[in-house]
Parts: structure tokens; C-alpha cells; sequence
């Protein structure tokens, strides 16, 4: 079914659409590519098709632009989650 203005409000609902778009994204990025992470992280914030082009090279680099700022934001999150600080 669609998603509707409602069920988008709805935590679970969104959480679990989420997590099937990060999976869907995935398969998008050869898991032998050590940026894997990166690459779908990015491709969450800027959408897949500017993911393909920068890990192409021919795009912006990964040191500038709003999806490299914003990979630098989860990998401060994760970090503290993994260290258990959240």
C-alpha cells in the first residue's frame, strides 16, 4: 500500500520504511566497496544517483557538500551509540 501523510506520522510505520529504503539503497553498492557505508549514507541524504556520480568521480568530492557534512553527523552518532553514550 501507499504511503499517506497518516502512516508517515506514525513511528513504526516510518522507522520501518526507512530501514527498507537503507536496504534497498544497499543493494545498490557492491559490498566489496570499503566505502559501502558511506556510499548508502550518503545516498539516503542526496539520493542515489548523486552517490553513483561521486563514487564515479564525477561529481563533487567527498571532502565538501551537504551529504559528506552530513555522513560526518553519523558518524558521530554511531560512534556514540556504539560506545554506549546513548
Amino acid at each position: 500500500s501507499s504511503a499517506t501523510a497518516e502512516k508517515l506520522n506514525n513511528p513504526e510505520y516510518s522507522i520501518r520504511l526507512a530501514g527498507q529504503f537503507l536496504a534497498w539503497l544497499g543493494l545498490k553498492i557492491p559490498i566489496s566497496d570499503p566505502r559501502r557505508t558511506e556510499w548508502i549514507i550518503k545516498s539516503y541524504n542526496q539520493g542515489i544517483g548523486n552517490t553513483l556520480k561521486e563514487r564515479a568521480g564525477t561529481s563533487a568530492g567527498t571532502s565538501t557538500g551537504f551529504a559528506h557534512d552530513y555522513f560526518k553527523k553519523f558518524l558521530t552518532a554511531y560512534e556514540k551509540v556504539k560506545g554506549g553514550k546513548i
